[in-house]
């Protein structure tokens, strides 16, 4: 049930909000759960709850799309070599960042910067 806790605009209200705008501005580091639960002021079972319900997705998977999605813009803005794009990105190890690059974009990150260098 997506969109239980949904202002009138249609954006996510209280601790989801809150969540939200933590984990924008800290994925670049290791944040674990607990930290974000601690910031919110929710147990983190029900964070992860309620964030799954307002979001359709969970909170392991939002911050793995921003890390993604950081990752992209460095990748066509920038000549940054790959692994200061993994750690700026908050990955912890390029083998994983790879993976989860290649999972969630059907390429590898380097495919992906000469395949948007090519357009």
């Amino acid at each position: 049930m997506i969109g239980k806790n949904l202002t009138k605009n249609g954006q996510p209200s209280g601790a989801v909000k809150i969540a939200m705008d933590y984990i924008r501005k800290n994925f670049r580091r290791d944040i674990k759960l607990d930290e974000i639960s601690e910031n919110v002021r929710y147990n983190k079972f029900y964070l992860c709850r309620v964030f799954k319900e307002t979001t359709g997705q969970t909170i392991q998977n939002f911050i793995l799309d921003l890390r993604i999605n950081n990752a992209k813009v460095l990748l066509t803005k920038t000549n940054m070599p790959l692994t200061e794009i993994v750690y700026g990105s908050g990955f912890s190890s390029q083998a994983y960042f790879c993976h989860i690059f290649k999972r969630k974009m059907g390429m590898t990150p380097l495919q992906f910067r000469n395949f948007s260098n090519e357009r």
